[in-house]
């Protein structure tokens, strides 16, 4: 029944053409369809998933900071030719951020560490190697990044 008591047939197909073949045909009679817009997914899910409770899904957010180059300035993504400086990690479901540096040249991890010592969640790297290591073992909780 629509939602104006106008009684409706529900029609099923096993192929898509044949579906396509039908829409075509009754709006070529002027036979007004409804929801032949909605993606089969869709109805599935609506039809066997309506009731269900939503999951909670942990997200990691992130954000990669690079070198700059004086010469070429920074890089293009299709062309990454500077290395990673740092990585900052939000995860949501910890409530979280973490950040992930490699101290510029000129300062010590030693340093480094000292310096932020007083920041929570913030890990010393010393090369991009070990940051990388770090970011997947941060996010592997995550269902989405």
């Amino acid at each position: 029944m629509s939602t104006t008591d106008r009684p409706l047939s529900k029609l099923s197909f096993n192929d898509n053409q044949t579906y396509q073949n039908s829409i075509r045909k009754y709006k070529n009679q002027g036979i007004r369809t409804y929801e032949a817009d909605v993606k089969v997914l869709f109805k599935t899910l609506e039809k066997n998933f309506k009731t269900s409770k939503v999951p909670r899904f942990n997200k990691s957010y992130f954000d990669i900071e690079v070198a700059f180059d004086k010469v070429k300035g920074y890089a293009d993504p299709s062309d990454p030719f500077n290395p990673v400086t740092a990585i900052s990690i939000y995860n949501n479901w910890e409530n979280t951020l973490y950040s992930l540096v490699i101290p510029p040249k000129h300062i010590s991890l030693n340093e480094a560490e000292k310096m932020l010592a007083h920041l929570p969640n913030n890990l010393v790297c010393e090369n991009e190697t070990q940051m990388f290591s770090l970011f997947f073992e941060l996010t592997k909780e995550a269902h989405i990044l």
